[in-house]
């Protein structure tokens, strides 16, 4: 189980990248980084190179962390038209 650590904890200073935060392990007490739960909801929609919609650009994050593979922003118009919401 993970938790989320203070501002002055081990934190403070762990840079964890786009779409993932840094949580204190309850199993270790070591700082780690993980998956962002959500994002802020705002709508300013996005294709991902997977050919995913997504609702802005920190779901592309959030999905490439969550499914371990790199996904970049494209310039599509198709995808706007064609593409799966997320």
């Amino acid at each position: 189980f993970l938790i989320q650590d203070g501002p002055f904890g081990s934190c403070e200073n762990k840079y964890c990248g786009l779409g993932r935060h840094c949580v204190i392990s309850r199993q270790t007490g070591q700082a780690e980084c993980a998956c962002m739960d959500l994002c802020k909801r705002h709508y300013k929609p996005v294709c991902g190179s997977d050919g995913e919609f997504y609702e802005n650009h920190c779901e592309v994050h959030r999905a490439a962390c969550l499914k371990t593979q790199k996904i970049t922003i494209v310039h599509n118009e198709d995808c706007f038209f064609k593409g799966k919401y997320r």
